[in-house]
């Protein structure tokens, strides 16, 4: 028909079920087709890495998940933040051995009494400073420091950031800058507070010898842990028979199609429209 526009293709490749169903009832107009993956299964931390700081990046634009993560990755933290403060880990040992003793739960720590420090202030970070705001917090990033945080800092101030907060939560993505941050003695500066340190950016902020070391020392808390350098956790890492210490196995997270269709059909209106797409990656800074 002479003077009709063609709806842009959009290709669908995920290992999601029903994403490209989804994704045509909410674009009806689009010319959506899924693609079936030759070899089944999941970008890789590690082929992501690859990508992000090649020579030659791709000339497209890529855009990361956005909002389809961000909330619930915040409910993860603070999730983990109330059953560590409230005890719940214990009280469920105690329920299974049949032990009734009131009195060491009778002193919990109130969350305004406590302090977040979140270290990277992209939309997983500042989500999670919106979710925490029970928590006072302080913010460590080298992104804009035009934020919306509580306190705005950078990682020279890493030291007194460690010092004087209760819970360390790294959101960093792999970089140059990010990778092995906290690896070797950093974490020393957790002492005085004996801060709980929450990973759900990525494991390569932090080697697992420094964690340990960090651990068996007490220079920290605890541990909260969802991600890791190498995936899954060996059977054989120490990590595992500490008391103190909480694995999941990277489901802070976790892929939900009607969320991740609802934050590609807004880039998807932004793209026709010729507007600026929203959580566009870097590729000069890897992120």
């Amino acid at each position: 028909m002479a003077g009709s526009v063609r709806a842009p293709v959009v290709f669908v490749i995920s290992s999601l079920n029903e994403l490209a169903v989804v994704a045509r009832k909410c674009l009806p107009a689009a010319n959506i087709t899924n693609i079936t993956p030759v070899q089944p299964g999941e970008i890789s931390d590690q082929d992501e890495t690859k990508v992000l700081h090649s020579a030659e990046p791709p000339r497209v634009l890529l855009s990361q998940g956005g909002t389809a993560f961000t909330d619930l990755m915040a409910e993860y933290v603070l999730g983990y933040i109330l059953a560590k403060e409230k005890n719940i880990f214990g009280m469920y040992e105690d329920q299974k051995n049949k032990v009734w003793k009131p009195e060491e739960y009778k002193n919990p720590r109130l969350l305004s009494n406590l302090r977040l420090g979140i270290l990277g202030a992209g939309q997983i970070g500042t989500r999670s400073n919106s979710w925490n705001g029970s928590l006072g917090n302080d913010q460590g990033s080298k992104n804009d420091p035009d934020l919306p945080l509580d306190v705005y800092k950078t990682t020279k101030d890493l030291p007194e950031i460690l010092q004087n907060c209760d819970y360390i939560c790294s959101v960093l993505p792999t970089t140059p800058d990010t990778k092995d941050l906290l690896s070797g003695d950093i974490l020393k500066h957790c002492m005085k507070k004996k801060s709980v340190f929450i990973n759900v950016g990525r494991g390569t902020v932090i080697n697992e010898d420094s964690l340990v070391t960090a651990l068996r020392n007490e220079w920290i808390g605890g541990a909260i842990l969802d991600v890791f350098n190498t995936e899954p956790l060996s059977v054989d890492s120490p990590l595992w028979s500490f008391r103190n210490v909480n694995i999941t196995p990277h489901i802070s997270g976790p892929c939900q199609t009607e969320l991740v269709v609802q934050t590609f059909v807004e880039n998807y209106k932004k793209f026709v429209g010729n507007e600026k797409l929203g959580g566009l990656v870097n590729w000069s800074g890897g992120y």
